[in-house]
This record gives C-alpha cells, structure tokens and sequence, in this order.
C-alpha cells in the first residue's frame, strides 16, 4: 500500500513539474515556433567543369534557389578577386592551368552557399555544343 501511494505521489509531481515548466524540452514558455525557425541554406550551381581557350571570354551560367525565402546577392571569385556579383558572368582566362571559381549566394535571411567549377585553361580552341539557354 505504501509502496503504491508513493508511486501516484511520484507521479503527480513530475506532472506538476512539467506543467509548471510548460513541458517542453527546453524549459521555455514560447508562445510561438514561428519565431524560431530556421533558415533553410540556398542551393547553388555554379555550371560544369570543362576545357576553356586562354584570354578568350567565357560565359559562366549560375544557379540558386531558397525554399524558405529569395537570393539577395551572387559573388563570382578566382582566389581573392572578385569577377563579378551577378547570376551569370562573362570571364576570360589569361593564364595557362586550372582555374578554381567560386560561386557564393546570400539569400533575404543570411544563409551561405557556395558551389565550385574548374576551368582547364588550354591553348588551343575548344569547340563546346550549344547549351540549351
């Protein structure tokens, strides 16, 4: 009998306590989820690799999307410099080798994202297929 009352106590004030603490995990009295939510990153395509001719002008086709809101800025960048701060650039390579662009994107709440292409410089001319743009 003893052992059963001590049970229903038990039980009644960790009810008590839950209630009293609103019975989240937390510990908090929120009224509202809304005002927590969390921001869903951009997605971002910054193209394909490929073979591009030294000092001939390439155009560079970007991408982003944000389920939760808009992309609010684009940055095109080769190391340290920056190309340009457009969805699509038009870039032209002055030296030999590989060279590694990074397309950066802010969406409206200040998620990142970034997406990377390789752009093998070579000499000679490189015929592409059209794309379908």
């Amino acid at each position: 009998m003893l052992k059963q009352y001590l049970s229903k106590s038990i039980l009644i004030a960790t009810t008590i306590v839950l209630i009293g603490c609103g019975g989240g995990g937390n510990g908090s009295n929120s009224t509202s989820s809304s005002n927590n939510s969390i921001n869903m990153l951009p997605i971002v395509d910054a193209g394909y690799n490929r073979k591009v001719q030294i000092n001939t002008s390439v155009k560079l086709y970007g991408t982003a999307t944000d389920s939760d809101g808009v992309i609010s800025s684009y940055e095109w960048k080769k190391g340290d410099e920056v190309l340009g701060n457009t969805k699509n650039i038009t870039y032209i390579p002055t030296e030999l080798g590989t060279d590694i662009i990074i397309l950066t994107v802010i969406d409206n709440d200040g998620g990142v994202a970034s997406d990377t292409i390789k752009l093998e410089v070579v000499k000679e001319a490189v015929y592409e297929e059209s794309l379908p743009f």
